[in-house]
């Protein structure tokens, strides 16, 4: 699917929208909680299109794979961070 990219990217965000379609309906969570969570989905969206979409110059291997490694690792803090908004804390008794 790689060389058709329309077709693609239509599968990338199905993916993604059902994902995030999943864990909304799956888990209880307060609004501000879902709401970050819809807006951390619409900011992939935006990173896929420009992914996609934009024209750039081809990049080394090793760049390639530092901006993967530094896109990823971004990305894990930014849904860990999500997944932290909302959250209640526990209160231990004596």
């Amino acid at each position: 699917m790689w060389n058709y990219r329309d077709p693609e990217f239509a599968l990338e965000i199905a993916l993604l929208a059902g994902g995030i379609g999943l864990y909304l309906t799956r888990n209880v969570m307060p609004a501000m909680h879902k709401t970050a969570v819809i807006a951390f989905g619409i900011a992939l969206v935006i990173v896929q299109i420009g992914d996609t979409y934009v024209p750039r110059t081809p990049l080394t291997d090793k760049r390639t794979a530092m901006g993967v490694w530094i896109f990823y690792t971004l990305f894990v803090l930014i849904a860990f961070a999500v997944e932290k908004i909302g959250a209640r804390r526990k209160i231990n008794s004596p």
